[in-house]
Formats: structure tokens, C-alpha cells, sequence
């Protein structure tokens, strides 16, 4: 599942480098966004304990990005629910 996540995560980041309507600090939070979630992965893949606090961030972030792209950016959109997903199914 977290090589799932990982190519997802690198898909929005295509996504967003062919995206040039993004105004540069939602891409900017787009792309630490992405950096975070690459990093709780690795967390969770070199070690079973995570902060719940964290988890509950990370995702909730996703979910937050989901929602202010649901009419403009479709495609983002689509790919952030199915992180949110994914992340949600790992536990984070």
C-alpha cells in the first residue's frame, strides 16, 4: 500500500507541474503537502509507531485540499481523494 501512496503522491506532483494555473503559494502547500506525505510513508514503513496527533493532521490536510479543488481543479481533486484514502487505510 505505501507504494501505492508514493506513486500517487508523484502523480499529483505531475499533475501539478502541468497545472499552471495554481497560484504559487497553493502550489507551494501542494507541494509540502506531497514532501509530508512521502515522509510519514517512510515513517511508517521503517517503523510501526506514529504519532497519532501527526496522522490525523496529514490526513485532515489532504481532505481540507480536496475540498477547495473540487470545482476548479478536477483532476487534483481526484487524485487528493484518493491519497486521502489511501493515507486513511494505512492509518495515517
Amino acid at each position: 500500500m505505501a507504494d501505492e501512496l508514493n506513486d500517487l503522491v508523484k502523480k499529483l506532483q505531475e499533475e501539478l507541474a502541468q497545472t499552471p494555473r495554481l497560484g504559487q503559494s497553493v502550489a507551494e502547500s501542494l507541494e509540502k503537502l506531497a514532501v509530508e506525505i512521502h515522509k510519514k510513508v517512510a515513517e511508517r514503513s521503517d517503523s510501526a509507531a506514529c504519532e497519532a496527533t501527526g496522522d490525523a493532521s496529514l490526513s485532515g490536510q489532504v481532505q481540507s485540499m480536496v475540498e477547495n479543488f473540487e470545482t476548479q481543479h478536477p483532476r487534483l481533486t481526484q487524485l487528493l481523494s484518493v491519497i486521502s484514502e489511501r493515507l486513511a487505510d494505512m492509518g495515517i
